[in-house]
Protein backbone atom coordinates (compact mmCIF):
# COMPACT_ATOMS: atom_id res chain seq x y z
CA UNK A 1 0.00 0.00 0.00
CA UNK A 2 1.48 3.43 -0.98
CA UNK A 3 1.65 5.92 1.49
CA UNK A 4 1.25 9.26 -0.99
CA UNK A 5 -1.94 11.03 -0.44
CA UNK A 6 -4.72 10.56 -3.49
CA UNK A 7 -3.73 6.95 -4.10
CA UNK A 8 -5.63 4.15 -3.67
CA UNK A 9 -3.30 1.80 -2.23
CA UNK A 10 -3.63 -0.73 -5.05
CA UNK A 11 -0.25 -1.41 -6.67
CA UNK A 12 -0.18 -1.23 -10.38
CA UNK A 13 1.74 -3.44 -12.47
CA UNK A 14 4.69 -1.92 -14.77
CA UNK A 15 2.15 -1.71 -17.76
CA UNK A 16 -0.41 0.44 -15.88
CA UNK A 17 2.92 2.65 -14.51
CA UNK A 18 3.95 2.92 -17.93
CA UNK A 19 1.01 3.81 -19.90
CA UNK A 20 0.15 6.90 -16.85
CA UNK A 21 3.74 8.38 -17.15
CA UNK A 22 3.07 8.24 -21.16
CA UNK A 23 -0.46 9.65 -21.09
CA UNK A 24 1.23 12.23 -18.43
CA UNK A 25 3.73 12.81 -20.75
CA UNK A 26 1.56 13.38 -24.04
CA UNK A 27 -0.44 15.88 -21.70
CA UNK A 28 2.51 18.41 -20.96
CA UNK A 29 4.16 17.97 -24.34
CA UNK A 30 1.30 17.57 -26.60
CA UNK A 31 2.60 19.85 -29.90
CA UNK A 32 6.45 18.39 -29.25
CA UNK A 33 4.77 14.84 -29.68
CA UNK A 34 2.34 16.04 -32.73
CA UNK A 35 5.46 17.62 -34.46
CA UNK A 36 7.90 14.05 -33.81
CA UNK A 37 5.04 12.09 -34.89
CA UNK A 38 4.43 14.37 -38.19
CA UNK A 39 8.37 14.20 -39.05
CA UNK A 40 7.91 10.25 -38.47
CA UNK A 41 5.18 9.93 -40.93
CA UNK A 42 6.68 12.12 -43.60
CA UNK A 43 9.63 9.41 -43.44
CA UNK A 44 8.00 5.95 -42.93
CA UNK A 45 3.95 6.96 -45.06
CA UNK A 46 4.55 3.64 -46.50
CA UNK A 47 5.08 1.70 -43.74
CA UNK A 48 2.16 3.33 -41.53
CA UNK A 49 0.02 3.01 -44.29
CA UNK A 50 1.00 -0.57 -44.50
CA UNK A 51 0.28 -0.88 -40.75
CA UNK A 52 -3.11 1.19 -40.92
CA UNK A 53 -4.36 -0.88 -43.71
CA UNK A 54 -3.57 -4.54 -42.05
CA UNK A 55 -5.44 -3.55 -39.09
CA UNK A 56 -8.30 -2.31 -40.72
CA UNK A 57 -8.48 -5.24 -42.55
CA UNK A 58 -7.92 -7.49 -39.05
CA UNK A 59 -10.35 -4.91 -36.97
CA UNK A 60 -13.08 -4.25 -39.60
CA UNK A 61 -16.24 -5.17 -37.31
CA UNK A 62 -14.40 -2.80 -34.49
CA UNK A 63 -13.44 -0.07 -36.66
CA UNK A 64 -17.46 -0.17 -38.55
CA UNK A 65 -18.45 -0.02 -34.91
CA UNK A 66 -16.21 2.84 -33.76
CA UNK A 67 -17.43 4.67 -37.09
CA UNK A 68 -21.01 4.22 -36.51
CA UNK A 69 -20.39 4.89 -32.60
CA UNK A 70 -19.00 8.38 -34.00
CA UNK A 71 -21.71 8.91 -36.60
CA UNK A 72 -24.42 8.86 -34.25
CA UNK A 73 -22.77 10.45 -31.57
CA UNK A 74 -21.48 13.51 -33.07
CA UNK A 75 -24.81 14.27 -35.27
CA UNK A 76 -23.89 18.69 -34.27
CA UNK A 77 -20.25 18.44 -35.33
CA UNK A 78 -20.60 16.67 -38.75
CA UNK A 79 -23.73 19.14 -39.42
CA UNK A 80 -21.37 21.87 -38.30
CA UNK A 81 -18.39 21.14 -40.68
CA UNK A 82 -20.67 20.08 -43.60
CA UNK A 83 -22.23 23.95 -43.06
CA UNK A 84 -18.76 25.24 -43.00
CA UNK A 85 -17.82 23.53 -46.63
CA UNK A 86 -20.98 24.70 -47.89
CA UNK A 87 -20.24 27.95 -46.56
CA UNK A 88 -16.77 28.22 -48.47
CA UNK A 89 -18.50 26.86 -51.88
CA UNK A 90 -21.06 29.28 -51.81
CA UNK A 91 -19.68 32.18 -50.10
CA UNK A 92 -21.37 33.01 -47.46
CA UNK A 93 -21.11 33.37 -43.51
CA UNK A 94 -20.56 30.67 -41.69
CA UNK A 95 -20.10 31.74 -37.75
CA UNK A 96 -21.98 29.01 -35.73
CA UNK A 97 -20.61 26.41 -33.33
CA UNK A 98 -21.95 23.47 -32.16
CA UNK A 99 -23.92 24.94 -29.49
CA UNK A 100 -26.03 26.98 -32.11
CA UNK A 101 -27.06 23.86 -33.53
CA UNK A 102 -29.88 22.14 -31.27
CA UNK A 103 -31.34 18.55 -32.69
CA UNK A 104 -34.98 18.21 -31.71
CA UNK A 105 -36.81 15.23 -30.84
CA UNK A 106 -39.09 15.92 -33.84
CA UNK A 107 -38.81 18.09 -36.56
CA UNK A 108 -40.45 21.77 -35.98
CA UNK A 109 -42.22 21.83 -39.14
CA UNK A 110 -43.27 18.44 -40.32
CA UNK A 111 -43.59 16.84 -36.82
CA UNK A 112 -42.21 13.49 -37.63
CA UNK A 113 -39.27 12.08 -35.43
CA UNK A 114 -35.88 13.01 -36.32
CA UNK A 115 -33.65 9.92 -36.84
CA UNK A 116 -29.37 9.42 -37.40
CA UNK A 117 -28.87 6.45 -39.01
CA UNK A 118 -26.65 4.93 -40.38
CA UNK A 119 -26.19 4.35 -44.68
CA UNK A 120 -27.21 7.27 -45.86
CA UNK A 121 -29.66 10.29 -45.62
CA UNK A 122 -33.27 9.59 -45.19
CA UNK A 123 -36.23 11.93 -45.62
CA UNK A 124 -36.31 12.10 -41.48
CA UNK A 125 -32.67 12.81 -40.97
CA UNK A 126 -31.72 15.54 -39.75
CA UNK A 127 -30.73 18.70 -41.64
CA UNK A 128 -29.35 22.11 -40.85
CA UNK A 129 -31.90 24.77 -42.71
CA UNK A 130 -30.91 28.67 -43.08
CA UNK A 131 -34.04 30.24 -42.13
CA UNK A 132 -32.59 33.64 -44.42
CA UNK A 133 -31.00 31.82 -46.85
CA UNK A 134 -28.34 34.71 -47.96
CA UNK A 135 -27.84 35.46 -44.04
CA UNK A 136 -25.98 32.43 -43.95
CA UNK A 137 -24.93 30.17 -41.12
CA UNK A 138 -24.94 32.69 -38.41
CA UNK A 139 -26.17 32.28 -34.48
CA UNK A 140 -30.57 32.65 -34.77
CA UNK A 141 -30.82 32.17 -38.31
CA UNK A 142 -29.99 28.49 -38.26
CA UNK A 143 -33.28 25.40 -37.68
CA UNK A 144 -32.23 21.84 -37.36
CA UNK A 145 -35.15 20.26 -39.89
CA UNK A 146 -35.78 16.58 -41.41
CA UNK A 147 -34.30 16.90 -44.52
CA UNK A 148 -37.94 16.16 -46.27
CA UNK A 149 -38.82 19.55 -45.00
CA UNK A 150 -35.81 21.14 -46.12
CA UNK A 151 -36.24 19.55 -49.47
CA UNK A 152 -39.54 20.53 -49.38
CA UNK A 153 -38.09 24.55 -48.55
CA UNK A 154 -35.29 24.08 -50.88
CA UNK A 155 -35.93 26.51 -53.51
CA UNK A 156 -39.75 28.22 -52.51
CA UNK A 157 -40.47 30.96 -50.66
CA UNK A 158 -42.96 31.58 -47.69
CA UNK A 159 -45.35 32.98 -50.36
CA UNK A 160 -45.08 30.38 -53.30
CA UNK A 161 -45.46 27.60 -50.07
CA UNK A 162 -48.95 29.28 -49.16
CA UNK A 163 -49.45 29.52 -53.07
CA UNK A 164 -48.71 25.66 -53.61
CA UNK A 165 -50.59 24.40 -50.23
CA UNK A 166 -53.85 26.34 -51.10
CA UNK A 167 -54.23 25.62 -54.55
CA UNK A 168 -53.20 21.81 -53.80
CA UNK A 169 -55.96 21.72 -51.39
CA UNK A 170 -58.38 23.39 -54.09
CA UNK A 171 -57.29 20.43 -56.48
CA UNK A 172 -57.86 17.92 -54.06
CA UNK A 173 -61.04 19.12 -52.86
CA UNK A 174 -62.43 19.35 -56.52
CA UNK A 175 -61.68 15.76 -57.10
CA UNK A 176 -62.88 14.27 -53.95
CA UNK A 177 -66.17 16.39 -54.94
CA UNK A 178 -66.06 15.16 -58.66
CA UNK A 179 -65.43 11.25 -57.21
CA UNK A 180 -68.64 11.90 -54.50
CA UNK A 181 -70.50 13.21 -57.33
CA UNK A 182 -69.27 9.93 -59.52
CA UNK A 183 -70.26 7.96 -56.72
CA UNK A 184 -73.85 8.76 -56.47
CA UNK A 185 -75.62 8.80 -59.90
Amino acid sequence: MSGRPGTTGKKLTEKERNAAYQRKYYATHRDKERERLRKYYIVNRDKVRERRRKYHITNRDKERARQRAYYVGNTEKRMLAAARIRARKYDIPCTITTADIIVPERCPLLGVVLETGIGGVSPNSPSLDRIIPHLGYVPGNVLVISNRANIIKNDANLSELKLLTKNLEKILDERLHRRNECGKS
